[in-house]
């Protein structure tokens, strides 16, 4: 409900802008996953190479950037982790929603899967395959975006190159293995290990194995630093927290649509959900 608000309020900024650049880009299931991210890649015009440079504070920032850039509407709202961590709405203006409560990495993956959905022009909350049943389109669908998210983050050729040191065979992965190559693409732990499952490198009941424990972990850190956060008396400031969760696209889009006198300046805090004392630090 809150997802469709968004929409909404979306379409009640009457912007006068060119079709989303993501419109020209269009996947089928007839296509090649690792095929269509490197098209991708190509698409937002986005080098490896920059992607590694990256400081791996900044790299969810850095990849967010790209796609509200091809104008697709990133927000974060915080609901069960244990339902989803992300999904993502295709009609009217497609937008995507990641969880709050995930890891500031763990959102990367799930960002490019539900672009992907975007492309298909699919959205909609899918369930873990792994544990619920989904109809065979969805779950067509579903193995695709993970492998085209999976692909774009890590392309193969490069990836099998980094690993060409270590034995390619089928194995349990060292937790050093996966830190250290998490770094190298700026990615979650969860991500590497998948990839590797998607090569043939690691067993799927390693897989699950690992992200439960590290499932545990993110639980168990997030409580920590909620008691901390008590203790101090503080939290995250409220104009970091609006520029987090609204996106600076729709952000924009207020501002600009204020600017355009169709809306008035009392609504930018309907839209922002926030007094506007906190604007000139927006």
């Amino acid at each position: 409900r809150k997802a469709k608000h968004l929409q909404n309020l979306i379409k009640e900024l009457n912007l006068d802008l060119d079709e989303p650049g993501f419109r020209k880009f269009k996947v089928t299931i007839n296509d090649s996953p690792i095929l269509a991210s490197e098209r991708f890649r190509e698409f937002i015009d986005l080098p490896i190479e920059e992607q590694k440079k990256w400081n791996s504070l900044n790299a969810f920032d850095n990849f967010k950037k790209y796609i509200e850039k091809i104008g697709i509407y990133i927000f974060r709202i915080q609901m069960p982790f244990e339902e989803a961590r992300a999904f993502s709405l295709t009609d009217d203006v497609p937008i995507i929603v990641l969880n709050t409560e995930d890891a500031k990495n763990g959102r990367i993956f799930s960002l490019f899967h539900e672009v992907c959905h975007i492309l298909f022009n699919v959205g909609g909350v899918f369930r873990d395959k792994e544990t619920n049943n989904l109809n065979s389109e969805y779950k067509a669908i579903e193995d695709f975006c993970n492998l085209f998210a999976a692909s774009f983050l890590i392309p193969d050729k490069l990836f099998r190159i980094e690993i060409d040191h270590t034995n390619q065979r089928l194995h349990e992965w060292s937790e050093k293995d996966l830190i250290d190559l998490s770094k190298i693409y700026n990615v979650s732990k969860e991500t590497i290990l998948r990839k590797l499952v998607d090569l043939n490198l690691a067993s799927k009941s390693f897989y699950f194995e690992k992200k439960r424990i590290w499932y545990a972990e993110l639980i168990a850190h997030k409580a920590l630093k909620k008691e901390k956060n008590k203790e101090i008396g503080g939290g995250i400031p409220q104009d970091i927290k609006v520029v987090s969760e609204k996106g600076k696209l729709f952000i924009s889009n207020v501002l600009d649509s204020y600017e355009k006198g169709n809306i008035s300046y009392g609504q930018i805090s309907e839209f922002l959900e926030v007094k506007l004392d906190h604007l000139p630090q927006i």
